[in-house]
């Protein structure tokens, strides 16, 4: 009951290689199965499939969820690279080479596709189930799809439910592609496609809501502004994925254990974890935070040329007094002081509270990062109460219907995440900022009542914040 798919929470796959190469072709395989949710991640894998007559393999599975994110990925050879129906995704930066199929999209809510590679497949996108559209709706953003003689297969029935089907392309480059878009039903050409190179500024279907005359739609759009701030040089969405350290030697990495953290949740390791943050900030090192859970009695500060990365999503908790005023908030963990200019670097950690924090900001952010050079923090997460230890579970806050009166022991955090008005050149990636309406740690995650004051807040003055 803890494990349906709609509550696996906190879970990445990175960094592996997956040959399943060696396996009978005609056998159903699937590389990895994945029906998950929130906080989860699949990062820098690569799927090696064979492309033989027949092949059944399939490199990725999702079939059902509430995700989530995945990004850097190659699939070679299969029947079908990515195989997808969950509630919502997004995923970024990903190649199909030499696939039957690179995508099938089983159903959806939401999904973005964005800087996604498809190369000598037989088909691209594949919208259909077995010619029932049972796609809600699917952006695909800044792509290209090359020597594939079928680039997207759609089956929307303006006739039916007004927004399944719904599809919006913006900037896909088509490099012999005969059928840029065909209907799964008729067969027939929705988009010709060309032997040649050409771009599809932008294009959609679906329920288009406009004054006075909402109307179904289907055919080439007007694409939309894109601030040149936000844009790389080929005026694609700017993008940063997280760094890896891969060349990094050891001698560059400064565990938070070793420097006298204890990591078990009681101990209050504020004075451990700043006096190792500001060493590596001022030697260039990594602070590398070992599995645990960190528990800290005061503002934890991050200096500019801070580069920060977990094992397993260690846990920052805030507890105690100093983040309990809500006239006085605090930040739990402070990235540069107001004015401050430099470049951040954080990924694969949780930041949380522990009992009643009215006054705690998980997350302020005032650092300002050139816009060339964005801070970025990737993976990174705020969960405030429902998990053993927060002591804001089931048994302190159990959920109270029809009752208007707050328990003042539940009032978790002020805020997730403060992004101040001297903050500028931020890019964020998978973070997700959650107040726990059900108990993630207990049997049938029953649901509770946790209070927090805000979500997210960005006051930046100066702008280049990515979301």
């Amino acid at each position: 009951m803890n494990w349906i798919s709609q509550n696996i929470f906190f879970r990445q796959i990175k960094n592996f290689v997956l040959d399943m190469r060696a396996v009978d072709s005609s056998k159903d395989m699937v590389g990895i199965h994945w029906p998950t949710s929130q906080a989860t991640s699949l990062q820098n894998l690569r799927f090696e499939m064979n492309a033989a007559p027949r092949i059944q393999h399939v490199g990725l599975l999702s079939e059902d969820g509430s995700a989530g994110f995945m990004s850097d990925l190659t699939f070679n050879g299969g029947l079908i690279g990515a195989k997808l129906g969950n509630q919502q995704f997004t995923i970024r930066n990903v190649t199909f080479n030499g696939c039957v199929t690179a995508i099938e999209q089983l159903w959806n809510w939401g999904f973005t596709y964005q800087g996604i590679s498809i190369n000598n497949c037989q088909k691209g996108f594949d919208l259909t189930t077995n010619g029932t559209s049972k796609a809600g709706s699917v952006v695909i953003l800044d792509t290209s799809i090359t020597n594939t003689p079928i680039g997207i297969i759609s089956s929307y029935d303006p006739a039916g439910q007004v927004t399944v089907g719904s599809l919006i392309l913006e900037n896909i480059q088509l490099n012999n592609v005969p059928i840029a878009i065909q209907d799964y039903n008729s067969s027939s050409t929705l988009l010709p496609g060309t032997t040649c190179i050409t771009i599809i500024q932008a294009w959609g279907q679906g329920h288009q809501d406009i004054p006075n005359s909402p109307h179904t739609f289907q055919g080439p759009m007007t694409p939309n502004t894109r601030p040149a701030s936000l844009l790389n040089p080929d005026a694609k969405f700017y993008t940063q994925s997280k760094p890896r350290y891969e060349s990094e030697p050891l001698s560059s990495f400064l565990s938070v254990r070793a420097a006298g953290a204890r990591g078990d949740g009681k101990t209050d390791d504020t004075t451990a974890l700043q006096t190792i943050i500001n060493t590596a900030a001022k030697e260039g090192k990594i602070v590398f935070f070992d599995a645990g859970t960190y528990l800290i009695t005061t503002t934890l500060h991050i200096p500019p040329g801070s580069r920060i990365i977990g094992e397993t999503y260690p846990v920052i908790l805030s507890s105690g007094p100093f983040f309990n005023d809500i006239q006085n908030p605090k930040p739990v963990i402070q990235v540069g002081n107001p004015g401050d200019t430099g470049h951040v670097e954080w990924g694969d950690m949780i930041v949380s509270t522990q009992g009643t924090q009215a006054g705690a900001i998980l997350i302020e952010w005032n650092l300002s990062s050139p816009a060339a050079s964005p801070s970025g923090i990737w993976d990174v997460h705020t969960r405030i109460g429902g998990f053993t230890g927060s002591q804001l579970t089931v048994n302190e806050c159990p959920k109270s219907p029809g009752n208007g009166d707050v328990n003042a022991k539940c009032i978790a955090a002020y805020m997730s995440m403060h992004i101040t008005p001297s903050a500028s050149g931020l890019y964020l990636e998978n973070n997700w900022f959650w107040t726990a309406d059900h108990d993630i740690d207990a049997p049938g995650n029953p649901q509770i009542s946790v209070y927090a004051g805000r979500g997210v807040l960005v006051e930046s003055q100066e702008g280049n914040i990515w979301l």
